[in-house]
């Protein structure tokens, strides 16, 4: 009986599945199943270091120059525009009419650059060229996304300068007085 008792075990043995994924699916074939996994990151643009809100420019009958440096952060395309408000330095303390070949007006010119993981991006305008008046500089904006453009390339914490120049006009007398200007940049996605 011993000999019948294990040849009746041998051959349960020899008849079980070789591994688990042979096993019989007793709820049918197997099936597969496909997910789409969508999600998104809104486009973020803006300074990581701002220029100085305030800048000396001391003696305008002297030509000289003046460099504001920011940095910026932006993981899309964008674009930094410039503007001016006076479109020049004014004299804030003239009234009426300036005796014969005097100014109260004295343009300066902005040279703008910044670095992307594509390379550098730069213009020239003279302050003239920046005010809402008429807008003829490629880096004049507004509003965000307008001004000279990024391209493809984005910023991560990369830096920019804008370097003010001026030189004092040569045949025209400069009305004594304090003269100032406002410059808005404006860093955002590009439209």
């Amino acid at each position: 009986m011993a000999v019948l008792g294990a040849a009746c075990i041998a051959a349960v043995v020899a008849a079980a599945p070789a591994s688990a994924d042979q096993l019989p699916n007793r709820f049918g074939p197997p099936a597969t199943l496909t997910i789409s996994l969508i999600g998104t990151i809104g486009s973020q643009c803006g300074f990581s270091s701002a220029p100085p809100t305030n800048a000396v420019l001391n003696d305008l009958t002297q030509a000289n120059s003046l460099t504001l440096n920011f940095s910026l952060e932006c993981n899309a395309g964008f674009a930094v525009g410039v503007s001016s408000q006076n479109g020049g330095l004014k004299n804030s303390g003239v009234t009426g009419v300036l005796a014969n070949g005097f100014t109260d007006l004295l343009d300066y010119k902005v040279a703008l650059q910044y670095q992307t993981d594509l390379g550098t991006v730069s213009g020239h305008c003279d302050a003239a060229s920046l005010a809402a008046a008429s807008p003829t500089c490629n880096f004049y904006g507004t509003a965000p996304g307008q001004g000279l453009s990024s391209g493809d390339g984005v910023a991560a914490g990369t830096p920019g300068s804008m370097t003010l120049s001026w030189t004092p006009p040569p045949n025209k007398k400069i009305a004594a007085g304090k003269y100032g200007d406002t410059i808005t940049v404006t860093v955002g996605t590009r439209i």
